[in-house]
C-alpha cells in the first residue's frame, strides 16, 4: 500500500499530472452527463432567462430583460458567453452544455494545483480524483445557468490566491488576483466575496500593515477597475448607480420576511413572489399583489424598496436573528440534492456522495488546523460565504461555490487517513 502511496506522489509531481486530471473530469461528465443528464434537453427556469438575454444580444446589440427593457438585473458575463457560442456553434442546448462541460473538467484541475500547494502530492491526487467525479459538478455543467462558470472561477481564483498571491503578495500579483474576481463577478455577483477573503486574510497574516494595506487596495482597485464599464453602462441605460445587480434586494425579501420566519422549516429558503408561484421570468411581476406596492415600478426602484423591506424586518425582529440565521447554517448540512428534476438514481448518488464529502471535510478542518496547514485563504472564503448565507440564502443550488471547500478538506482528510494506514502497514511488516 505504501508502495502505491509514494507512486501517486510521484505522479502528482508531473508535468502531465494536471492533463491526467483533465481528462478523468472530462470522461466522467461525458459519461455520466449522458447517461443521466440529457444534454439535448429544452432549457427550462432560470436559463429560460438567460437564453433570451443571449439571443437579444445578437439581435439588438443590448442587454435586456425577456419583456425588452434595458435591465441590470443579471451580471452580463454569462448572458455574453452563451451569445458567443449561439453565434459560433448555433443556438441548441446542447452546443453550449459541452462547453461547458470542457470548462468545467478545468475546475477539477484548479482543485487538483491547489491541494498540492495547501496539502502536499498525496492529497492533491486524492482531491483531483474527487473534483473529477463530483456529482454535483458535472450536474451543473449540463444546466444554462451561471453555477457552472462560476464554481470554475472560484476554483481557479483560490488557486491563484493561494499559489501566487499568499506566498508573494506583490502589487503586480494582487492586481492579477482583483482582475480575476472582476471577470468572476461579471458572471455571478457574490464571486465579489473573493477580494473580501483576500482582505481578510492579508489582515490576519501580513506584516508589515503598510504591505497589508497596498496589497488589499490594489486588489479592491483592481477589482472595480474590471467592473467600471458595467457600472458605466448601468448608468447610462437606467439613469443609476447599479454596481452589480437589481435582483440583489429581490433575493434578500425571498429570504426574509415574515412568512419565512413563522415557518423553521423554511429558514434558508424562500418564497415565491406573491401572485407569481410559477417564477414566469417574462412577465414583470404584479407589485399591485404586494401590499407594500402599488402599481409597477422600475428595476432600480424595486430593488431598493426590496432592501429597505428587508433592513426594516431585521430591525423588528433583531431578537430572533441568532436563531434564524443559524438555522440558514443548519441548512448548509442539510444532504439534499435540491432540485426534483434530478433524475432518481442520481439523487440517491448525489445523496450518497455528499454526506460522504461532508464528514471528510469536517475531519479535514480539524486535522488541517491541528498540522497547521496554510489554509487560511480558503477559511477566509467560507468565512466570507457565511456571511453571505446570513443575509441572503442557502438553498443548494446557491451553495455551490464551497464545493472547493468542502473537496479540498475532504480530500486531506482521506489521504491523510490512507497515509496513516500504509505507513502502519508498513511499520507491522517484518
Amino acid at each position: 500500500m505504501r508502495r502505491w502511496v509514494d507512486l501517486l506522489r510521484a505522479g502528482s509531481a508531473s508535468r502531465s499530472a494536471p492533463w491526467v486530471v483533465f481528462a478523468a473530469a472530462l470522461a466522467a461528465r461525458l459519461i455520466l452527463g449522458f447517461a443521466f443528464l440529457h444534454p439535448t434537453a429544452p432549457v427550462t427556469a432560470d436559463a429560460l432567462y438567460y437564453d433570451a438575454m443571449a439571443r437579444a444580444i445578437l439581435e439588438r446589440g443590448a442587454l435586456v430583460s425577456p419583456t425588452g427593457e434595458l435591465t441590470a438585473s443579471r451580471m452580463p458575463g454569462y448572458p455574453l458567453f452563451l451569445a458567443a457560442i449561439y453565434a459560433l456553434g448555433g443556438t441548441a442546448p446542447v452546443v453550449p452544455r459541452l462547453v461547458q462541460v470542457v470548462l468545467g473538467s478545468t475546475g477539477p484541475v484548479a482543485l487538483f494545483l491547489l491541494a498540492r500547494v495547501v496539502f502536499g502530492a498525496f492529497p492533491a491526487v486524492v482531491c483531483g480524483a474527487l473534483a473529477a467525479i463530483d456529482p454535483f459538478l458535472i450536474f451543473y455543467d449540463y444546466q444554462l445557468w451561471t453555477e457552472s462558470l462560476g464554481i470554475t472561477a472560484v476554483s481557479w481564483a483560490l488557486w491563484f490566491f493561494a499559489a501566487r498571491v499568499a506566498p508573494n503578495p506583490s502589487p503586480g500579483r494582487s492586481a492579477a488576483g482583483g482582475v480575476l474576481a472582476g471577470l468572476a463577478t461579471y458572471v455571478r455577483p457574490d464571486l465579489v466575496l473573493l477580494v473580501a477573503s483576500f482582505g481578510t486574510w492579508a489582515l490576519a497574516k501580513l506584516r508589515p500593515w503598510r504591505r497589508t494595506l497596498i496589497s488589499g487596495t490594489v486588489m479592491g482597485l483592481s477589482c472595480v477597475a474590471m467592473l467600471t464599464p458595467w457600472i458605466a453602462r448601468n448608468a447610462v441605460a437606467l439613469g443609476h448607480f447599479v454596481p452589480l445587480t437589481t435582483e440583489s434586494g429581490f433575493i434578500m425579501w425571498q429570504a426574509n420576511n415574515e412568512d419565512i420566519l413563522r415557518d423553521p422549516a423554511l429558514y434558508g429558503g424562500w418564497l415565491p413572489w406573491p401572485g407569481n408561484p410559477d417564477a414566469d421570468y417574462f412577465t414583470p411581476p404584479d407589485l399591485s399583489k404586494d401590499p407594500r406596492f402599488t402599481g409597477y415600478v422600475d428595476e432600480v426602484d424595486l430593488d431598493r424598496r426590496l432592501r429597505a423591506n428587508v433592513f426594516e424586518f431585521w430591525r423588528e425582529h433583531w431578537r430572533s436573528m441568532p436563531g434564524f440565521i443559524l438555522g440558514k447554517w443548519t441548512k448548509l448540512l442539510a444532504i439534499s440534492p435540491g432540485f426534483p428534476f434530478w433524475p432518481r438514481s442520481f439523487v440517491w448518488l448525489s445523496r450518497l456522495w455528499y454526506g460522504f464529502l461532508l464528514s471528510a471535510f469536517a475531519i479535514g478542518v480539524g486535522v488541517a488546523l491541528a498540522r497547521r496547514k496554510p489554509v487560511g485563504i480558503l477559511l477566509a472564503f467560507l468565512g466570507w460565504f457565511l456571511v453571505r448565507v446570513a443575509i441572503f440564502m442557502s438553498v443548494f443550488r446557491y451553495r455551490l461555490q464551497i464545493e472547493p471547500i468542502f473537496l479540498t478538506f475532504g480530500a486531506f482528510a482521506i489521504a491523510s487517513a490512507i497515509e496513516w494506514l500504509a505507513e502502519r502497514r508498513a511499520a507491522e511488516k517484518p
